[in-house]
This record gives structure tokens, C-alpha cells and sequence, in this order.
């Protein structure tokens, strides 16, 4: 599974490494294991996806992500993710960084500091791509703590100022807010801090047949996808929305696996309105990624109640296929959404109930900005988010 970096053929085409130590099979059609298999996919890249051998499957290899070389190295069980890296990492690089042309490294954490800082060492001509993946609420409390005292501003500030000033030559942020946030929180990155957001992988959905969209096919559902039940996804806040309403001739699917402490709390829900048992249905997990984007298909409205978010893959995919958007104000929201062209940010339950009592009863038509959001969802495709790192990776080179 380690393929040698270095010589024969692949050395005619620039190495692009990303380094996330703690991956499962999921992160490689998120945009950990996007970016490199995109660029190896369409810009004659060769990426190596570095983590830990944990005793994972990664079945999307053998399709989806199959342009991703995956390099497992030995784990180490005491390995907490963001804080310090693994040894058999740290050996890897010291081993190998010069013959990385492009090394991509998640998040801006004393881990990658200390990566990022091997990296540029061993190889100073290489190009180093800091993705932060930070959630607006996360970076706001940052700027918050450095404000509140001058010796956490030295303290931990100082270091990281210094840092993200000399060793990235491209630090990238998902979304305008979190970009402006980062730009105060260290002004120094200058103009090496780009935009550059997460998308669908449109190749996939183009070779499935998942492309061309059309109104006609929608039907009125409403699509929930996500950990039911948990502390981030809010469910109840939805459940507490749907309680009150009248459905007439609409359905909410909620897809994704169940928490177990919150099955009473279902139960109770029905218990309360059985009428709902037909309307209201539970699917579960769902592994099959062309079920799953069935269900979007049908879909005319897409919601998430979600407490927090960093970029929410699932939004980009209801934009996708046309879905109104019914959601919290989680990150990227403001982007996708437009500032609210192609949907409603609600704040509470009540807010909720109002919105989807609308939409059931036909005040407002959900699909009034169906080509619209179509057209929209554009810019968050892989292939052009790509495209404008590659550009940017040849201009530094």
C-alpha cells in the first residue's frame, strides 16, 4: 500500500501529499481526500493520501477516490487528532518532504505547525497548503480569547503569528466570513489567504447520471441528512417544528444513523401525533450514495438544524439538485445560501414550524429559484474549485 516517492515515471509528475493522520473511509470524498484526487484526476498530479494504519477499509479507493495512492504508516494508539503529530509521521516527512512538490495539511493546530515546519525545512522550494477547516463560531471565540488578555496574546498568538507569516505559501479559507475572521485573527498571512470552498464531486455525479436535475421530478418532500439525534444536528428542534404542523401531501425523510438516547424521544413524538407515523419516516443510515442522492432528487426542500457546522457538504449537495433550504445559521451558510436568495435561515422552533407551514400549504413555492440555485451550485463543483488551486499552486511555482 506505500508506494515509493522518488524515482522512475511518476517523478515526471509533481507529488501532492495530504496528511491527515486519523482517516476513515469518508474523508476520502470529503475535501480531505477530494483536492488530491481531483488534481491527480484533471492536472497530472500523483497524490499520496498519508494516515495512520488503523485497520480501516477504504472501499471508496476502489472507485470514487480511486486516482488517491494511499500511504499507511505505522499508528500509534496514543494519537489524539490536532494535537501532536505521530512519530511514524514526523519520520515520514523528514524521510520524504523533498520529494513532495505540494504538501496539504488540515487546520491550524501546533500538529501542523510542527508538519508544516518539517516540511519547509527539508524542502524550502516546496509549496505548503494550509486548508483550515474552521467553523466561524470557533475562529470569532479565537479573536475573543487573544483580546482578553495580553499574555494569551503572546502566549499563544505570538507563535502562530509568526508561523502562518513565513511557512505556508497558501493558506486557504471555506467561506467569506471565515476569511475575513482569519484575516484579524493573524493579519500577517497577507494576501498568501485565498477562498477556496468544498463542493460535489461533479465527475461522479456526471458518470451516474446525477447531473441534469429537473423541476418535474421533485416531489414534496422534505429531506433531513445527518447523525439523528445528536447534540450538533438539533433533531429535536425539528421534531419540536413538525409537532405543530399539518403535512397535507407532504413527507419528511430524515436519513442518516440514529443516536440510541434519542429513539424515546421519537417515540414520544409519535406518540403525540400517530398521524404522523405515514409522513414522517426514519430511514437510517444510508451507505448507498446513489440512494441517498435519489432522495435529494425528489426533494424540494432541504432542511438542517444543526447547533454548528464547519462546511456542510450536505447543503452543497441540496443546491445541487435544486432544494430549497431551510437551515440554522451554521457556517457557510451566508455563501450558499446567497445571503437567503435560495433559502431561510431560522433561528427557533417556532421560526421553523412557520416557514414549513408555508411551504406545506402552499403560501410559497419552494422551487421559485430552482434554476437559479442550479446555476448557483456551479462554483461548488471539485473540478472548478480545483482548477483555481492548481492555478494558484503554478503561479508560486
Amino acid at each position: 500500500m506505500n508506494p515509493p516517492i522518488g524515482t522512475g515515471g511518476d517523478r515526471k509528475r509533481p507529488t501532492f501529499a495530504c496528511v491527515y493522520p486519523d482517516a476513515s473511509n469518508v474523508h476520502l470524498v470529503k475535501d480531505i481526500g477530494m483536492v488530491g484526487n481531483v488534481l491527480a484526476r484533471e492536472h497530472g498530479f500523483r497524490s499520496l493520501f498519508v494516515c495512520l494504519d488503523r485497520g480501516r477499509d477504504y472501499p471508496y479507493l476502489a472507485d470514487q477516490a480511486r486516482w488517491l495512492e494511499m500511504v499507511k504508516l505505522q499508528d500509534d494508539p496514543a494519537y489524539r487528532q490536532f494535537r501532536w503529530p505521530p512519530k511514524s509521521v514526523i519520520s515520514f516527512l523528514w524521510k520524504t518532504s523533498r520529494e513532495i512538490d505540494v504538501l496539504q495539511l488540515f487546520n491550524h493546530t501546533r500538529e501542523t505547525m510542527l508538519l508544516g515546519s518539517i516540511y519547509k525545512w527539508r524542502n524550502p522550494g516546496g509549496f505548503l497548503h494550509l486548508k483550515l477547516d474552521a467553523n466561524e463560531p470557533w475562529i470569532a471565540g479565537e479573536i475573543a480569547r487573544r483580546n482578553s488578555s495580553r499574555w494569551i496574546a503572546f502566549a499563544e498568538y505570538l507563535q502562530p503569528h509568526l508561523w502562518i507569516r513565513r511557512r505556508p505559501d497558501l493558506v486557504t479559507a471555506e467561506t467569506s466570513t471565515s476569511l475575513a475572521l482569519f484575516q484579524e485573527l493573524y493579519p500577517w498571512v497577507g494576501d498568501r489567504l485565498k477562498l477556496l470552498p468544498n463542493g460535489v464531486d461533479d465527475f461522479w455525479l456526471d458518470r451516474e447520471g446525477f447531473m441534469e436535475i429537473r423541476r418535474e421530478d421533485k416531489e414534496n418532500v422534505l429531506l433531513v441528512v445527518g447523525r439523528i439525534g445528536t447534540v450538533q444536528k438539533n433533531t429535536e428542534l425539528l421534531l419540536d417544528a413538525l409537532s405543530g404542523l399539518e403535512f397535507g401531501n407532504w413527507k419528511a425523510i430524515l436519513a442518516g444513523p440514529i443516536a440510541e438516547p434519542f429513539r424515546p424521544k421519537i417515540e414520544a413524538f409519535f406518540r403525540a401525533r400517530p398521524d404522523l407515523r405515514e409522513r414522517v419516516l426514519f430511514l437510517g443510515e444510508v451507505r448507498d450514495r446513489k440512494e441517498l442522492y435519489g432522495w435529494y432528487r425528489k426533494a424540494k426542500v432541504f432542511c438542517m438544524t444543526s447547533r454548528f457546522e464547519g462546511f456542510s457538504l450536505a447543503l452543497v449537495d441540496a443546491i445541487h439538485f435544486g432544494c430549497h433550504v431551510v437551515s440554522t445559521p451554521v457556517s457557510s451558510i451566508d455563501d450558499v445560501l446567497a445571503r437567503g436568495r435560495f433559502g431561510k435561515v431560522v433561528h427557533s422552533a417556532p421560526e421553523l414550524e412557520r416557514e414549513l407551514g408555508g411551504l406545506f400549504r402552499g403560501e410559497s413555492d419552494p422551487l421559485r429559484e430552482f434554476e437559479a440555485t442550479r446555476k448557483h451550485s456551479e462554483s461548488y463543483r471539485w473540478s472548478s474549485i480545483c482548477r483555481n488551486l492548481a492555478e494558484w499552486i503554478g503561479r508560486r511555482n
